[in-house]
């Protein structure tokens, strides 16, 4: 058992990556709703530009372009903070890996 610890993983071995693991215990859950969060987001900016594109259309039963816009806007803008998240995140926790695997 204490040899696949010490089994090396990519660049850092699993006895390392548990110890980072226990620092910050919910890092896979931050990411996992990160990543929902940007999926819903996506999805919600497709609509939002279809929705755009018909009232652009001059299509009649589209929904006005003021409210298109915004809807577009808050989307865009929940993508680009969940993207920032996860690089962060991410940066952070490469950055722990490598000050455990030096020993610290």
């Amino acid at each position: 058992m204490e040899q696949d610890l010490d089994k090396k993983e990519g660049a850092y071995t699993m006895r390392t990556r548990l110890r980072e693991e226990t620092e910050a215990p919910f890092r896979k859950v931050r990411l996992f709703i990160f990543g929902a969060s940007a999926v819903s987001a996506s999805l919600g900016a497709f609509i939002s530009f279809s929705r755009l594109l018909a009232g652009l259309s001059h299509v009649p039963t589209a929904a006005p372009l003021s409210e298109s816009l915004g809807n577009l806007a808050v989307n865009a803008g929940v993508i680009a903070l969940a993207a920032f998240l996860i690089s962060r995140d991410l940066q952070a926790g490469e950055r722990r890996l490598l000050r455990m695997s030096r020993g610290a």
